[in-house]
């Protein structure tokens, strides 16, 4: 279930976009993963932010380095635990909205690492 409304937004765009979801806020020793969905055969690892305004940054911006290492490691746990194996096509994607519930901007940005 979708913690907050820009994870619904996120979702419901993905489903549209003929994207399988697969899990949504699976957690593992304490990483979350906002979504994990399927693109065909690629298993795909949906970081998702939202900023109401420009003021702290854009919503890209809070995805530095150390959010990217948790995100590979969750991964990993994810592909092992679902899977039983880590060895599969993969992919790190974004969704990033700036606004708020009812006027916002979307943008997916795929391959993001």
């Amino acid at each position: 279930m979708a913690r907050h409304w820009s994870e619904t937004v996120a979702r419901d765009y993905l489903v549209a976009e003929g994207y399988e979801i697969l899990a949504e806020n699976a957690v593992y020793q304490r990483l979350e993963l906002d979504l994990v969905v399927r693109d065909g055969t690629t298993v795909v690892f949906v970081e998702v932010k939202q900023r109401s305004t420009l003021r702290y940054g854009s919503p890209a911006e809070a995805i530095g380095a150390r959010k990217i290492a948790r995100l590979q490691q969750a991964a990993l746990y994810y592909l092992a635990d679902t899977f039983g194996r880590d060895d599969l096509p993969l992919r790190f994607d974004a969704v990033l909205l700036l606004g708020k519930r009812d006027d916002y901007q979307l943008r997916h940005l795929k391959a993001i690492f």
